[in-house]
């Protein structure tokens, strides 16, 4: 009788630990939720990260709507910006500009006189991106 005794206090010993060590997972699980769900970051959404369906098509509209405005052309290049030509019929050993590559759109560009700006003396071809213009004559 004293080892059956023993067996169930070792048996109800053991429930105590299992029991104790599922509310401990329990507890850890709710808190992984918590922080998970309630952080939330203050991140633009990608407009084209957004599936647009018949049901949300006015969401979406009143969301674009609020948001704001960024005028489309905004790029960035890379380029010299003294350029030296050997004479007016060679082109240039140190003249480049380059489109970016995480730019959205191909780049062209025009170079004016300084003292009249609506005399072109260049006008370059479109440089795709990535692309850079050398030898500009």
């Amino acid at each position: 009788m004293a080892e059956q005794s023993k067996n169930s206090s070792s048996n109800k010993g053991m429930k105590i630990v299992v029991i104790i060590g599922i509310i401990v997972i329990i507890a850890l699980l709710a808190a992984i939720l918590v922080l998970l769900l309630g952080k939330k970051e203050d991140k633009p959404q990608e407009k084209r990260a957004v599936v647009v369906t018949e049901e949300k098509a006015e969401e979406v509209a009143d969301m674009m709507l609020q948001e704001e405005y960024v005028a489309p052309g905004y790029y960035e290049t890379s380029m010299t910006t003294e350029w030296h030509f050997p004479s007016g019929d060679q082109p240039s050993t140190d003249a480049y500009v380059a489109n970016v590559e995480r730019n959205t759109n191909d780049i062209y560009f025009d170079v004016v006189l300084s003292e009249d700006e609506s005399v072109k003396i260049y006008s370059s071809p479109i440089i795709p991106r990535g692309a850079e213009l050398n030898d500009i004559s």
